[in-house]
């Protein structure tokens, strides 16, 4: 989300309103970057999420590998 805290949760209550699949096994979000209030906050409102808070920018690639790294399922969906 590369800081833009605003946007995750605008994007996740977008998600949450309009997917139609209810049999989601894991929800993994994945946050390169620091650890502000204002993620907090929104991990308090998803508190049934799976978050992976790396704490610095290590980029893209590297956050999807350690992303994979938590899931226990033949298949994943990734956005």
């Amino acid at each position: 989300c590369c800081d833009r805290y605003d946007l995750l949760n605008q994007t996740l209550q977008s998600f949450f309103t309009f997917n139609s699949y209810r049999r989601l096994h894991k929800f993994i979000v994945v946050v390169d970057s620091e650890y502000t209030e204002s993620l907090g906050q929104i991990m308090t409102i998803y508190q049934n999420l799976t978050w992976l808070v790396i704490g610095s920018r290590t980029g893209q690639l590297n956050a999807i590998d350690e992303a994979y790294k938590l899931v226990e399922t033949e298949w994943i969906f990734h956005c």
